[in-house]
């Protein structure tokens, strides 16, 4: 609890530097196609067509670097899109503290640690039911990223909310 626990959101913004209006989606691991990036992307890119407001924050390196900077230009959104880079525990704790959504689209995952931390953080979790997924989080919701991905994506609301509707 040193490092991953509940942060005022709007300190972290101001020093993050992203707006205190934005709705803020984050990922953070490895960008690598096995994570869903692509069609988290591409999930963003359509939401944020209708929300000014959204912006998606992706933390990590990897393979897709690349790609996910061309995908964000090509849509218009790569002023609303942040990639930070790779980052120690402590900055990823306090992107983590300034999102409002934690999203892990994977295919395939073990026990993902992300997860934990955001909802030691207080921060909500949206994720595919893949690997150890469920034993961590219990909400199930139909949205649109479960429409994209084609699976099941589970939602802890901060110890069992109704949902984010707000982000669907």
């Amino acid at each position: 609890a040193a490092v991953f626990h509940p942060r005022p959101r709007d300190v972290l913004r101001r020093q993050l530097g992203l707006p205190a209006e934005a709705r803020v989606i984050l990922y953070a691991g490895r960008l690598v196609p096995t994570k869903g990036l692509a069609e988290l992307m591409q999930v963003f890119n359509g939401m944020a067509r209708t929300d000014a407001r959204l912006h998606l924050a992706i933390v990590g390196q990897g393979a897709m670097q690349r790609e996910l900077v061309a995908a964000a230009a090509a849509s218009g959104t790569a002023d609303r899109v942040h990639m930070p880079g790779g980052l120690v525990p402590t900055q990823v704790a306090e992107w983590i503290g300034a999102a409002d959504l934690l999203c892990l689209p994977s295919r395939s995952e073990g026990y993902p640690n992300v997860v934990v931390e955001a909802i030691a953080c207080g921060c909500p979790v949206v994720a595919t039911d893949v690997g150890g997924t469920s034993e961590i989080v219990a909400r199930t919701v139909a949205n649109e990223m479960t429409k994209q991905l084609g699976q099941t994506v589970y939602v802890d609301n901060k110890g069992g909310g109704a949902g984010i509707p707000a982000m669907t």
